[in-house]
């Protein structure tokens, strides 16, 4: 599910034979496909253009390592003029057609992890006003978690002798890097306390979005990358030296208007 090249999966193949409803799945693998195990480049041996026209059923027997087994049956059929089919429902998207003058059919069989996964957690502050030295507190949340459930994390490469919980705190600032096992195909919830700092959470390789929580949905390992960015307006004293003119021109209206007012109160008492 992850795209990567899984080694060590068994499967059989089996033909398609007549039955009383019409055509089933033989009873018995065909003799030297009874366990086809993949290689380091995640092929299955054997499944290829030397097979002979006909309907095949291609079953997993044992899944790699940390995965689960593809549990259904995938049924294909190769014609004669070369052209690959899968006959199964639900399973068309696993075959994909390459080239154009001769094609190059490939088969993917898909298995879903089911070890823990790990979710990286980077933390960035910007800004002229971004202070580096503080921690910013986290919250973790897992869905459907249980209160007794654990998820062992490492913090900047060191591992954390107390495991985290689902609602459980922790802190980054600037530079640091936590790294938490946590369960295959979860929804996940990440808030900050971001301090009156404006963030954006970056979810692989997804558009950053604003806010101080981020929800998703952990199926491969994934990095959550958080920056905070903190600017401040800085006076720049045009505000203050206006006012300052306006006083000092007020000021100066004040002292030549003192003469006058007590030369007219003087006149008024003579």
């Amino acid at each position: 599910m992850t795209g990567e090249a899984l080694e060590g999966a068994h499967f059989a193949l089996y033909r398609s034979v007549g039955g009383i409803d019409g055509a089933v799945k033989d009873l018995y693998p065909i003799t030297g496909y009874e366990d086809l195990v993949s290689d380091a480049n995640g092929v299955i041996p054997k499944i290829d253009n030397t097979l002979a026209p006909g309907k095949y059923y291609l079953t997993e027997t044992s899944p790699p390592a940390d995965h689960d087994a593809h549990e259904e049956d995938i049924v294909f059929t190769v014609y004669a003029n070369g052209v690959i089919s899968i006959d199964s429902a639900g399973h068309s998207g696993y075959l994909t057609v390459e080239g154009t003058t001769e094609c190059h059919y490939i088969l993917r069989v898909p298995n879903t992890p089911n070890r823990p996964i790990e979710l990286t957690i980077t933390k960035t502050v910007t800004g002229s006003f971004g202070d580096k030295t503080k921690d910013f507190t986290f919250r973790l949340n897992v869905e459907g978690a249980e209160a007794t459930d654990e998820y062992s994390w490492s913090k900047n490469g060191v591992p954390q002798a107390n495991p985290l919980h689902s609602n459980a705190t922790f802190t980054l600032r600037h530079g640091d890097t936590v790294k938490i096992m946590l369960p295959v195909h979860t929804d996940i919830t990440i808030s900050e306390n971001n301090l009156d700092y404006s963030t954006r959470f970056r979810f692989n390789d997804t558009p950053a979005s604003a806010g101080n929580t981020k929800t998703f949905r952990l199926i491969e390992d994934s990095t959550l990358a958080v920056t905070n960015h903190l600017d401040a307006v800085i006076p720049t004293g045009v505000f203050y030296a206006e006012v300052g003119i306006a006083m000092m021109i007020f000021a100066a209206i004040c002292l030549l208007a003192i003469p006058i007012i007590l030369k007219r109160a003087h006149k008024t008492k003579d």
